[in-house]
């Protein structure tokens, strides 16, 4: 939806539902005092002066394109391209889980997202104990994101969802189909599942996977031209999917496109081709899969 169509009244219900969900009966004492919200837009929440959401404009760098020959490169952004507007809310074991207002691919629309936000952290691998913690974190607060966003979809507030039907059942023209088939592997089903909505959307192919494992199975050089593949999964990450795909004389072959909520450095960790920052940008993610499915 267009920021000026989202009543604030929804973007409070959010709230309250992530409250009710995460906190339980500690809910009502973290409950944000809000203004009246009668006939409001979302931007009385989303005002500076309220001190309620954190405003995250687009950052727009501008480095090599590591995924062209040296002749044909330009420069693109790497960085986070989209607007969004963060709320952290956390929850009993975890303070820094946020509810998100953003934009998602198609600029000028935005959904509401939960981000659990381990990614900022990243367990000692020699240390047994606290990579096994990690990951029981990781699946605590994956199993309170869907649970939050399931019940937003059923309260029909604004989330990835929507997105989705757009892009499966609201498209008006037939797109050419481009004989190009890719590997979507996201552990986030609606990220997984908008992202495959949006390539088919645009002509592609799409299988989609859910973890680093079943991701690292379905790669194949004879079905394959290409593999999304975020970065922070459970099972395998997609650096160590990456890497055991190079171990591999056949599957080396497909180009890897990384994706990640976090910066991963100046050029792409070994095996791939390129990276983005997640959420993509319809425009910049579309030149990327061109250029490296060519």
């Amino acid at each position: 939806m267009k920021l000026s169509e989202i009543p604030a009244a929804a973007v409070a219900r959010a709230i309250e539902i992530y409250l009710e969900i995460a906190w339980g009966d500690e809910a009502a004492a973290r409950r944000p005092k809000l203004p009246p919200l009668e006939g409001q837009s979302v931007a009385l929440l989303l005002a500076p002066e309220l001190g309620l959401f954190k405003h995250e404009p687009p950052k727009r760098v501008e480095p090599l394109d590591p995924a062209l020959p040296p002749e044909k490169q330009r420069k693109l952004p790497l960085e986070r391209l989209v607007d969004q507007y963060l709320l952290q809310l956390g929850n009993p074991r975890f303070p820094l889980m946020k509810l998100v207002l953003g934009e998602q691919l198609i600029m000028g629309e935005y959904f509401l997202q939960v981000d659990t936000h381990e990614w900022m952290f990243e367990p000692d691998p020699r240390d047994t104990e606290e990579v096994r913690a990690f990951a029981e974190l990781q699946a605590y607060n994956a199993q309170l994101k869907q649970r939050i966003e399931e019940r937003w979809n059923a309260e029909g507030l604004p989330t990835l969802l929507d997105l989705v039907t757009h892009l499966t059942e609201g498209q008006q023209c037939a797109v050419k189909r481009k004989e190009k088939r890719i590997l979507v592997v996201d552990d986030d089903r609606f990220a997984g599942e908008t992202l495959a909505a949006f390539l088919g959307s645009r002509g592609y192919d799409v299988d989609l996977e859910r973890d680093g494992e079943a991701g690292l199975a379905a790669a194949d050089p004879a079905r394959h031209h290409l593999i999304i593949l975020d970065c922070d999964m459970p099972k395998l990450t997609g650096q160590e999917v990456c890497a055991r795909l190079q171990q591999d004389p056949l599957r080396s072959a497909i180009p890897v496109l990384l994706s990640s909520l976090r910066p991963l450095g100046d050029k792409p960790p070994a095996g791939a081709k390129a990276f983005l920052i997640k959420p993509f940008q319809a425009d910049v993610l579309l030149y990327f899969i061109e250029a490296l499915v060519r």
